[in-house]
Formats: structure tokens, sequence, C-alpha cells
């Protein structure tokens, strides 16, 4: 009776310990590096993002990552940029110091993301190479056209841009020149913007088939080349540096 006595404590004693370890084990597991994986749209209310406007939030935040050490503290990465932050742990739940968001951890090498209205799916371990998904510019690759100077006498917006170079700091340029438009006020004069700087500048035609001449700020000419029009698209390329445009007819 004692020995089965004995045995039972023993066996009570390695269940505790082993149901111990266990659990500390998993508790550890959220600690380290964890990196964006993609857009979490189940929890997009309302109107579904196209591929496009997906693709557009992937690239925005495909460089984002952060680090929970085992103090609280946590380094977050975006943009180029590092944050220091700290944070609190509540069963799954990690909540960032200043309101910067939280992340709920489910339990393995994923978890969400929440700050404002992102919802963006986290895994485990160092920020990968994302493969970009375009949706217009599938190659690098394409031959000019003539040009209908009457057709393309239009306000056009870029829709998707392709840089040739790409690197995590040309990924970011491409997000910014998202903004860039073209509007060819008359045969001459063409209207150009990004973000909050615009100017209204000389452009002309060229002998050369599908090449256009677009002033820039120094008075020299650059060349563009155009790859596609329709009556409300067009394709074409900034060929000094390399920036490919898919833009669309702006009817005001």
């Amino acid at each position: 009776m004692e020995h089965a006595q004995q045995i039972c404590r023993i066996s009570f004693c390695s269940l505790f310990l082993i149901l111990f370890f266990s659990i500390e084990l998993t508790a550890q597991e959220y600690l380290g590096e964890w990196s964006f994986k993609e857009v979490d749209t189940t929890a997009i209310q309302g109107v579904k993002p196209t591929a496009v406007e997906l693709n557009r939030l992937a690239r925005m935040f495909q460089d984002l990552s952060f680090k929970l050490n085992e103090d609280n503290s946590s380094v977050l990465n975006f943009a180029g940029k590092s944050y220091n932050l700290t944070y609190e742990i509540e069963e799954n739940v990690i909540r960032f110091s200043d309101k910067s968001g939280v992340f709920y951890w489910n339990g393995d090498e994923t978890g969400v993301l929440v700050s404002g209205n992102a919802h963006l799916i986290m895994h485990k371990g160092k920020v990968a190479n994302t493969k970009v998904n375009y949706s217009y510019i599938k190659k690098l690759e394409y031959a000019t056209i003539e040009v209908d100077t009457v057709k393309l006498l239009k306000k056009w917006k870029t829709e998707e841009v392709r840089m040739r170079d790409q690197s995590p700091e040309s990924s970011r340029e491409e997000l910014l020149l998202l903004d860039f438009s073209l509007h060819f006020l008359s045969p001459e004069i063409v209207s150009t913007k990004v973000l909050f700087m615009d100017a209204k500048l000389k452009w002309e035609t060229t002998e050369d088939k599908g090449i256009i001449l677009i002033e820039s700020k120094n008075q020299s000419f650059k060349k563009w080349a155009v790859y596609q029009q329709t009556d409300n698209s067009l394709l074409i390329e900034d060929l000094e540096k390399g920036h490919i445009f898919y833009m669309k007819e702006v009817i005001e």
C-alpha cells in the first residue's frame, strides 16, 4: 500500500512538472519576431477590395514587423523606421503601449495585428521577400505603338506602377507614385501631379514610334514610351527612371 502511494506521489509530481514546463514553454512561444504575411480580408466590412486594392495594401505593410521581448519591451519596424514600445499580455491578447495596436495570438506561429481599421495576419519569423502580384503590368518588356495624340488629350491617373529596380526602397516609391497623374491639356502642354506637387510642362511627339518627350524641372526633355493606348487606358514608361505606369482616364 505504501509502495503504491509512493508511486502515485511520484506520478503526480512528474505529471505536475510536465504540465508546468509545457505551460511555461507555450507561454514563451509568442516571444520573438513577427512579420506581416497578408491582409485579413475576412475582417473587412462592406464592399470587399479589388485585387489591385489588396495588392496596394499588401505593398504598404510588406516590411512591417515587431519583436516581443521577455521583459515586455518591443521594437516595431515599419516603412524604414523603428519604434520602441512596451506591451501587456493577458491570455493570448497582447496590447501595445500608446494604443499602437492589439495582437491576437492564435497560440501557434500566426496571429492578427489590429491597428485602427487594419487587420493584418502576422507570422512568426523575419520579413520575407514577398512576391508582388501585378494586375496590369505583367511584364517589363513591351513594344511601343503609334501614339494617337488626339486620344491622349485627357487626364490620366495611375492605377498601377511597376519599377524595373525592385528593392524595399523602390517598393515604397511605387506606393507614392500611385498618386501620379498626367493631364494633357493641349498638344503642347501637360500637367503633372504627384502628392502635393504639380507642374505644367511642355511636351511633344517625336519621329520615333511611340516616344513622346515631356519637359523636366531643369527644362530638358525626358523620353516616355507609350506601349498601350485605348479610349480609357494608357500604358506608359518614364524611360529615364524605369517607371512603368498603367493609367486610366479620369472623367471629371
